[in-house]
């Protein structure tokens, strides 16, 4: 089920889609892959992807991307660990293709095939429900959503 929302006054668009305690989300501690294709216009720290736990789980955070001013890629998870990567070009009106991937408790986070950095990460990544371009819950007055392309979105377990 996909939810559209409109995030400012660009005509930007951004999508949250629901999901349950069962369904692609629920990765729980098994091995993943996230890719995404993204084009910043607007260079500032803005979220790509948030996904939000129940309060079944806990609440709060499942894990999220962002992009960060100076271009760093950041990867949350709920247990309050992150990965933030070096800075990149990702600002210079290309797109780029961003993964982020679980293998065997190791998450790495590449750019454009690229490998940034990789750190171990065994913790629970269920979520319910997540938002592609906002945050699931707003904490900032839109402030953090992603101005500008967001393309091919792809998840899947491993």
């Amino acid at each position: 089920n996909g939810r559209y929302q409109n995030t400012d006054n660009q005509n930007q668009v951004a999508i949250g889609l629901e999901n349950t305690q069962d369904g692609l989300l629920a990765v729980g501690t098994s091995d993943f892959e996230l890719t995404v294709d993204v084009m910043p216009t607007v260079q500032k720290t803005q979220v790509i992807i948030d996904s939000f736990r129940s309060l079944t789980l806990g609440g709060g955070l499942g894990w999220q991307l962002w992009l960060t001013t100076n271009g760093s890629i950041e990867f949350y998870v709920h247990s309050g660990i992150y990965i933030d990567t070096p800075p990149t070009n990702i600002y210079d009106g290309q797109q780029h293709s961003l993964k982020c991937v679980r293998t065997n408790g190791i998450v790495s986070i590449y750019i454009d095939n690229n490998l940034l950095t990789s750190t171990a990460i065994n913790s629970d990544f269920t979520a319910q429900q997540s938002a592609i371009g906002h945050q699931y819950i707003d904490h900032g007055n839109g402030y953090y959503n992603f101005v500008g392309y967001i393309d091919n979105v792809k998840f899947k377990r491993r």
